[in-house]
């Protein structure tokens, strides 16, 4: 039995909970419907006699007439944005609500066909905003298209130079090297050239100093024959005469 209360007691109090939020919800929309009222009796006293113009405005003069509205609340130096916010309100609020309100005769569904062509002038307008970035998107292809046909001209030259480079730089360093071997080579023989003639040059200062030696040696012993010749010689020629001189004596 507790229990039930219980239930009843919360059922009790989510209907009243209902009921509030029901009264609160019509209390909002008489307090909306009052406000757009001022606000029409508000846009009223800013157009004045020029109502009539408004019943056949079309779209593009709609953003006029809101510039209109921005002037007006200057020059009688109130607030521009609460002008222009009463303005689009009751513009808005008359579409989605579709609300009979008037202004002097003015019904303010008239203003959803020109939301209507409002929304089919936006449409057409994001549909040339899609086909300017379609065709930018294109031209932003073919762009980067021959941007890169470019660079892989530009890569395949570059490969070209590079090979060109490398295999010139190779031809002069194997022209570097043979150059290098052939003038160590010549250098080599006129070492070899140098170490040969000094050699041979050594071997003959040797043989003429051994001539030298030889030809003293033979000259000494030439002097002491011929010495030993002419003593005799002299001796004999001596001998010779004493017995001349012998015989003339006896």
């Amino acid at each position: 039995m507790c229990g039930k209360t219980e239930k009843q007691e919360e059922k009790g109090e989510k209907n009243e909970k209902g009921h509030h939020q029901q009264r609160k919800g019509h209390g909002y929309r008489d307090q909306e419907k009052s406000k757009l009222s001022d606000h029409c009796h508000t846009l009223n006293s800013i157009f004045g006699n020029r109502l009539q113009e408004l019943r056949t405005c079309n779209l593009l003069e709609f953003q006029t007439w809101s510039k209109y509205v921005r002037h007006e609340a200057k020059r009688r130096s109130s607030n521009i944005n609460l002008y222009q916010l009463i303005f689009l309100k009751i513009f808005r609020s008359s579409i989605s609500n579709q609300c009979p309100y008037f202004w002097n005769g003015i019904e303010i569904e008239r203003l959803g066909s020109l939301h209507k062509k409002d929304r089919e002038f936006s449409h057409l307008r994001i549909l040339k905003t899609i086909r300017n970035s379609e065709e930018l998107r294109e031209g932003a292809i073919e762009q980067l298209e021959t941007a890169r046909a470019l660079l892989r001209k530009v890569e395949t030259k570059a490969n070209r130079f590079r090979a060109n480079g490398y295999s010139e730089i190779e031809r002069e360093k194997l022209n570097l090297i043979n150059s290098i071997y052939t003038t160590l080579e010549q250098f080599e023989n006129f070492k070899n050239e140098t170490i040969r003639f000094e050699r041979q040059r050594a071997i003959n200062q040797v043989q003429l100093r051994v001539f030298q030696h030889a030809l003293e040696g033979a000259l000494g012993t030439l002097n002491s024959c011929l010495n030993n010749k002419l003593h005799l010689r002299t001796i004999n020629a001596n001998i010779g005469m004493f017995g001349g001189m012998k015989e003339i004596k006896d």
